[in-house]
């Protein structure tokens, strides 16, 4: 239960994710939701750019699980907790609305446990003196 599986796992979630967004979008309608509809215009756009977004935070992910303790390291312990509460709350009222099948209760179930993670991961972290970061930066 480390930040470095976190952050592996967080980029692997991210890129299951975003690849089919950006790249098949009509397949990720067809599994999540609840009338079949052809995905045209406005959607695919939409789709695409969640995609792309996520791309981009799963290859980020992957490229800090390494990181040290820093700012930056407590800033992406913090994003699971806050973006994965807002994607939960997204999915069951689309669920209970009747807009996403069941299927989306496993997405809830794994963005759920990677947010606990990150929560339990962040409740470790030390306390970062900021004052104390800036003054050992050391210029040539």
């Amino acid at each position: 239960m480390t930040t470095k599986n976190l952050f592996i796992c967080q980029g692997i979630v991210s890129l299951a994710f975003g690849i089919p967004l950006l790249f098949a979008s009509q397949m990720m309608v067809d599994m999540y939701a609840v009338q079949k509809t052809e995905v045209t215009g406005l959607l695919d756009l939409v789709a695409r750019g969640y995609g792309a977004l996520l791309i981009a935070v799963g290859v980020t992910y992957i490229l800090i699980r390494d990181a040290s303790p820093s700012i930056a390291r407590r800033g992406f312990l913090q994003l699971p907790i806050m973006g994965n509460t807002l994607a939960i709350i997204v999915h069951v009222r689309a669920m209970l609305q009747g807009t996403e099948n069941s299927m989306g209760w496993t997405t809830v179930l794994i963005i759920a446990a990677l947010g606990v993670w990150s929560a339990l991961l962040l409740s470790k972290e030390k306390d970062l003196n900021l004052q104390g970061g800036i003054q050992e930066i050391k210029h040539p």
